[in-house]
């Protein structure tokens, strides 16, 4: 994968088989990963994840997010940089080893959580359908 970041997006939806239908039939975007209550849709060159939260309230606040996916060291240096800022994390900054990830969360002055990861091993994780 030549792409050094991937701008991504995450939308709850009431209805998942009508957001899916939407997005690939309606927009032309191609499905990705699928697991569980969730799944990415790859449109122009966006990562937009569904979060299926059928019978649920949406508020925006809580579960809308947007976001990239670093380089591993890139994803280092902003941590490294926000920390030095003495930026406020939502939750502190985690690496998972045994998952290959690395995740952070901010907040917007609006409320708006603002996600920054990485992946050991993009390839797997963020390849786009063909």
């Amino acid at each position: 994968m030549n792409r050094k970041t991937i701008f991504h997006l995450s939308l709850p939806v009431s209805d998942m088989d009508r957001s899916r239908k939407f997005y690939e039939e309606i927009l032309g975007a191609k499905v990705g990963r699928v697991k569980g209550r969730w799944l990415d849709v790859w449109l122009y060159d966006v990562q937009i994840t569904l979060q299926d939260r059928r019978g649920e309230e949406i508020n925006a606040h809580e579960k809308f997010h947007f976001g990239a996916t670093l380089e591993w060291e890139g994803w280092e240096h902003m941590r490294d940089h926000l920390q030095s800022l003495g930026a406020e994390f939502d939750g502190e900054p985690a690496i998972s080893e045994a998952l290959g990830q690395a995740k952070l969360y901010l907040k917007d002055p609006d409320g708006y959580v603002v996600e920054l990861k990485a992946y050991r091993d993009r390839t797997e994780s963020l390849a786009p359908p063909d």
